[in-house]
Protein backbone atom coordinates (compact mmCIF):
# COMPACT_ATOMS: atom_id res chain seq x y z
CA UNK A 1 0.00 0.00 0.00
CA UNK A 2 1.59 3.05 -0.87
CA UNK A 3 1.57 5.89 1.66
CA UNK A 4 0.92 9.73 0.36
CA UNK A 5 1.33 12.99 1.99
CA UNK A 6 -0.45 15.82 0.37
CA UNK A 7 2.15 18.63 1.49
CA UNK A 8 -0.30 21.21 -0.62
CA UNK A 9 -1.69 23.01 2.01
CA UNK A 10 2.09 23.49 3.53
CA UNK A 11 3.40 24.37 0.76
CA UNK A 12 0.14 26.95 -0.17
CA UNK A 13 0.86 29.18 2.88
CA UNK A 14 4.76 29.57 2.48
CA UNK A 15 3.58 30.64 -1.03
CA UNK A 16 1.02 32.95 0.15
CA UNK A 17 2.74 34.25 3.35
CA UNK A 18 6.07 34.02 2.37
CA UNK A 19 6.27 35.08 -1.81
CA UNK A 20 3.13 37.03 -1.52
CA UNK A 21 1.19 35.36 -4.48
CA UNK A 22 -2.30 34.62 -3.50
CA UNK A 23 -2.75 33.32 -6.75
CA UNK A 24 -2.59 30.03 -5.44
CA UNK A 25 -4.87 28.07 -8.60
CA UNK A 26 -2.17 28.82 -11.00
CA UNK A 27 0.48 27.21 -8.77
CA UNK A 28 -1.90 24.59 -7.62
CA UNK A 29 -4.46 23.62 -9.96
CA UNK A 30 -7.44 21.62 -8.45
CA UNK A 31 -6.49 22.74 -4.71
CA UNK A 32 -9.37 23.67 -3.19
CA UNK A 33 -8.11 23.25 0.77
CA UNK A 34 -7.25 26.46 2.29
CA UNK A 35 -4.06 27.71 3.56
CA UNK A 36 -3.02 26.44 7.67
CA UNK A 37 -2.53 29.52 10.12
CA UNK A 38 0.39 28.08 12.20
CA UNK A 39 1.84 30.21 14.38
CA UNK A 40 5.35 29.15 16.89
CA UNK A 41 5.67 31.29 19.71
CA UNK A 42 9.75 30.98 20.39
CA UNK A 43 9.64 32.80 23.32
Amino acid sequence: MAVATDLRPALSEDVSQYLGNKDLKTLLPGFEGRTRRVSLDLG
